[in-house]
C-alpha cells in the first residue's frame, strides 16, 4: 500500500507539472543547440555527434508533444496561462540560426517539413484562437508571439528547400547558363565599334541579363560559388567546352599567396561558407540582408526588411505586454507566470545572440570592432590553433583488425552480420607533409600539362614518371606491379592489393639502403600508409565506387586472413609479418597472393627513397583518381560531420585549373 501511495502520489505530481517541464526542457534544448551546433564543423568524433543527433531529434520532438498536450488537454483556470506557451513551441520548432538541418536528408524531405508547418501552426492557431483572457494585451502578446513562430517556422522550411540538392542542382545549371549567355553577348558586341550601333534585341538582352546577373543575390547564387555548388549537387560535375579548351592552355598560375598554407587556409574558408549556406539559417539572412542593400527593387527590400525585423522586435515588445497585462487573479499558478517569462527573456536572448553573430560575419574585416573582437579571440586562442574543419584523415587498415582482444573481435564479428560495423575506422591528424605533398604534386601536374592524365590515371602515370627517372631499369609492362593498376584490375580491387602490398613493404625486416635523405624516406613511408588507409576508408567504408562483387571480394580477403594468422591478439607488425610467413595457406587467386607480388617488386628496389617515392605518388594518384567520383552527396553529407580531406583535394583541383 506504501509503495501505491508512492505511485500515486508521484503521477500526481508529474501531471500537475510535466508541460512545466517540458516546455522548459525545450528551451534548453534549443539554447544547447545554438551553442553546440557549430562544433560539428570541426570535429570528427561519434561521441559529439550522437549527442547533437539526440538533441536535434529531440526538440522537435518534445515541441510537438508539448503543443498536442495544450491542445487536447483543458486546465482549469489556474492553469490559463498555459494558452501562451503554444506561439513558443512554433518558435522552438524554427530552430536556431546556428543549425537547420543536421543532416542532408533533412534537405532532402524539405516538403515533408512544409507539410509539419502546416499541420502545427494549424495546432498552434487553434490554442491560440480558444485562450480567452480579459486582457486584450495578453492577448496581443500571444498573437505577436504566433506570428513571430509562423515566421521563424517558415523560414527553416525555407532553408530546407534552398540547401535540398534539387535546388542546388537547377542554381547549378542557372549558373552555366548566364555565364554562357553573358558570353554570347559580349561575343556579339565584339562585332560592333560602338554601343549605340547594336539592334534593339541585342540591348535589351543585355538589360534582361543585367537584371538577371543583379537579382543572383537574392536567389542564392551569390551566397555560395558556382563549382561548390557543382560539386554539391552533381555526382558529373557539368563539363563545358572552356575546360576541354584550357587542358592544352592552362590558366596562368595562381598568385603565391594561394600556394602553400594559404590554399588550404582558403579552400578551408570556401567550404565553411558552403557549411554555412547547406546547414544554417544562413541562405535565408543572406538573401535578405543582399536584398536589403541591393537597389533592385525597392518593394522587395521594404518587404524583407519587415519580415526579418519583426521576428526580433515581436519578442520584446510581447514581453512589454505581459508585463503591463494582468495574467489573472489569486488562483493564478505563480510558476506559470515565471515559466512564462523564462520563455520570453530566453527567446530574446537567443535572438540577440543570432542577430550578433551574423552582424558580426557581415562586418568587414578593416572595421575597427571586428579587427578588436578577433584580437581578443587570439588571446583567448590564437589563430593558427583553430581549426576551420577537423583536420583528420579516417583510417582504415585491413591489418590493424587482428591488435584487438578476441572478445572485441567475437563482438565485431556477431555485429557484421547485423551490418553494423564498430571498431574498424580510426582517425590521425592530417600532417603538414601530406598537404604539401599533394600540392606540390596537382601545381606540378598542372607545370606539365597532365590535367587530362590525372584524375583518369590509378597510379599508371607515377609508374612511367618513376621508369623515365630510373632508366637503367628494365620496363616490364607485365609485372606485377603494372598489371595491379591497370584497367584489366577493377579499382577497389586494385586499392585492396596496394593496401596489403604497402602494409608489406613497411614491415618488410630488410629495407635497403637509402642514397639520399633518410628523412624524405621516412616522411614517404608514413605518407604512404596514412594515404593507404585513408583511400581504404573511401572506397570500403564510404562505398566509393564499390560493387557488390568487389565488396564481397574485401570480405573473402578479411576471412581468408583472419583463418590464416593464429587466433591471438596479434599487433599490426606481427600481423603482416605472420601473413607473409603463411601466404602459401591462402588460395592463389586472392589478392593477399597479388599483393604478396607486388610487395616483392616494389622490395626489388633498392633504393628505400625511391621505393616509397614510388609508393607515394601511386597512392596520390589513386587519390585523385578517387575524389571526382566520390559523388555529390558524399562531400554534402561529409561537411556536417568534420569534413573530409577529400573534399579539399577536390576543390584544390578545381582551383587550380583542372
Amino acid at each position: 500500500m506504501e509503495k501505491q501511495r508512492v505511485f500515486e502520489s508521484v503521477k500526481g505530481l508529474w501531471e500537475e507539472w510535466e508541460i512545466h517541464c517540458l516546455i522548459l526542457l525545450s528551451l534548453l534544448l534549443q539554447v544547447f543547440l545554438f551553442l553546440a551546433a557549430g562544433m560539428r564543423k570541426h570535429s570528427s568524433g561519434w561521441v559529439l555527434r550522437t549527442v547533437l543527433w539526440l538533441a536535434y531529434l529531440s526538440a522537435d520532438s518534445v515541441a510537438v508533444f508539448v503543443l498536442g498536450h495544450l491542445a487536447v488537454r483543458m486546465r482549469g483556470p489556474s492553469h490559463h496561462l498555459m494558452f501562451f506557451w503554444a506561439p513558443f513551441v512554433l518558435v522552438h520548432l524554427g530552430g536556431q540560426d546556428t543549425i537547420t538541418a543536421f543532416s542532408k536528408e533533412d534537405n532532402d524531405l524539405w516538403n515533408r517539413h512544409l507539410l509539419n508547418l502546416a499541420i502545427q501552426a494549424a495546432v498552434a492557431g487553434y490554442v491560440v484562437a480558444k485562450a480567452s483572457w480579459p486582457d486584450g494585451r495578453l492577448r496581443a502578446a500571444m498573437v505577436l508571439m504566433f506570428l513571430s513562430g509562423c515566421f521563424k517556422y517558415a523560414e527553416r522550411t525555407i532553408c530546407f528547400f534552398a540547401s535540398s540538392p534539387a535546388w542546388l542542382r537547377s542554381l547549378s545549371i542557372l549558373t552555366f547558363y548566364l555565364a554562357e549567355a553573358e558570353e554570347i553577348i559580349e561575343s556579339g558586341l565584339r562585332e560592333f565599334n560602338n554601343f549605340a550601333a547594336l539592334p534593339t534585341r541585342t540591348t535589351r538582352q543585355i538589360g534582361t541579363l543585367h537584371k538577371m546577373k543583379s537579382s543572383w543575390s537574392w536567389i542564392g547564387v551569390e551566397g555560395i560559388k558556382a563549382f561548390v555548388l557543382d560539386i554539391m549537387s552533381t555526382d558529373a560535375p557539368l563539363r563545358v567546352l572552356r575546360t576541354t579548351e584550357v587542358e592544352n592552355n592552362p590558366p596562368d598560375m595562381p598568385e603565391p599567396k594561394f600556394c602553400g598554407w594559404a590554399a588550404y587556409e582558403f579552400v578551408g574558408a570556401s567550404l565553411e561558407h558552403c557549411y554555412q549556406y547547406l546547414y544554417t539559417k544562413n541562405p535565408v539572412r543572406r538573401t535578405f540582408y543582399a536584398v536589403f542593400e541591393s537597389t533592385f527593387s525597392l518593394g522587395k527590400s521594404t518587404l524583407c526588411l519587415l519580415f526579418t525585423l519583426f521576428q526580433y522586435v515581436a519578442t520584446p515588445i510581447a514581453l512589454v505586454l505581459f508585463t503591463a497585462a494582468k495574467k489573472g487573479d489569486h488562483t493564478t499558478i505563480r510558476a506559470d507566470i515565471i515559466v512564462s517569462y523564462i520563455l520570453l527573456v530566453g527567446a530574446i536572448v537567443l535572438d540577440i545572440s543570432s542577430a550578433a553573430v551574423f552582424i558580426f560575419s557581415i562586418v568587414p574585416e578593416d572595421r575597427i570592432i571586428k579587427r578588436a573582437t578577433l584580437r581578443l579571440a587570439n588571446y583567448i586562442q590564437p589563430a593558427c590553433c583553430r581549426k576551420q574543419w577537423s583536420q583528420e584523415l579516417a583510417q582504415y587498415s585491413m591489418m590493424k583488425r587482428q591488435d584487438m582482444a578476441l572478445v572485441w573481435q567475437r563482438i565485431r564479428e556477431k555485429l557484421s552480420f547485423l551490418g553494423v560495423e564498430l571498431f574498424d575506422v580510426t582517425h590521425v591528424p592530417l600532417s603538414e607533409g601530406i598537404k604539401e605533398f599533394i600540392l606540390e604534386e596537382l601545381v606540378g601536374c598542372r607545370t606539365r600539362k597532365e590535367w587530362n592524365k590525372i584524375a583518369s590515371s590509378r597510379g599508371q602515370l607515377a609508374l612511367q614518371q618513376w621508369q623515365m627517372d630510373n632508366v637503367q631499369v628494365v620496363a616490364d609492362s607485365d609485372s606485377s606491379i603494372h598489371r595491379s593498376v591497370g584497367g584489366s584490375v577493377d579499382f577497389p580491387a586494385s586499392v585492396l592489393i596496394w593496401h596489403i602490398a604497402t602494409d608489406m613493404c613497411y614491415y618488410w625486416k630488410d629495407q635497403g639502403h637509402t642514397n639520399s635523405s633518410c628523412d624524405k624516406a621516412k616522411r614517404h613511408k608514413e605518407m604512404s600508409r596514412e594515404l593507404s588507409s585513408y583511400i581504404m576508408y573511401l572506397v570500403f567504408k564510404c562505398g566509393v565506387m564499390l560493387t557488390n562483387e568487389s565488396q564481397l571480394e574485401h570480405d573473402r580477403t578479411r576471412g581468408n586472413i583472419g583463418s590464416t594468422l593464429p587466433q591471438a591478439k596479434l599487433c599490426e607488425k606481427e600481423a603482416v609479418m605472420e601473413l607473409r610467413q603463411r601466404i602459401a595457406g591462402i588460395e592463389d587467386r586472392s589478392p593477399v597472393h597479388h599483393a604478396h607480388k607486388v610487395a616483392l617488386e616494389l622490395m626489388s628496389i633498392d633504393d628505400e627513397t625511391q621505393r616509397w617515392g614510388l609508393i607515394t605518388s601511386v597512392w596520390s594518384e589513386m587519390l585523385y583518381y578517387t575524389v571526382p567520383r566520390c559523388g555529390a552527396a558524399f562531400h554534402y553529407m561529409h561537411l556536417a560531420t568534420g569534413g573530409e580531406f577529400a573534399t579539399h583535394v577536390l576543390l584544390l583541383m578545381k582551383f587550380l585549373g583542372a
